[in-house]
């Protein structure tokens, strides 16, 4: 089983690369998958979001579909920190420090870095 890192930058709308990271994610199978939001993309995790008003579809629920098939969602607690969002805004992942992240994309087999 390979270990894969899919590192999701950019906030949840605007820009496509946060629903690619999910299609990635669901795309790969049956491997060791970490989908981690870092900068941006911790904004993908909180429940405060109203994509309706811009006319898009709530990418929260989306991401909480997807540790149904395997993969499982972290985010960072530095870039939490630097938004302002705190741990009571999420609705779900669990949140990891710099050590953890640094230590898993060393021993990752493939790395998506999706900004």
């Amino acid at each position: 089983m390979k270990k894969v890192i899919i590192l999701v930058r950019s906030a949840p709308y605007g820009v496509v690369t946060a629903l690619e990271s999910y299609r990635i994610a669901q795309a790969i199978g049956e491997q060791d998958t970490r989908v981690v939001l870092v900068e941006d993309g911790v904004f993908v995790g909180t429940f405060d979001q109203n994509p309706e008003a811009i006319g898009m579809h709530h990418m929260r629920k989306t991401f909480e579909m997807l540790e149904d098939f395997g993969p499982k969602i972290y985010l960072l607690d530095k870039h939490l920190a630097d938004r302002g969002v705190p741990e009571s805004k999420l609705t779900f992942g669990e949140v990891i420090n710099w050590p953890t992240l640094k230590k898993w994309v060393d021993e990752a087999d493939f790395v998506f870095n999706l900004t």
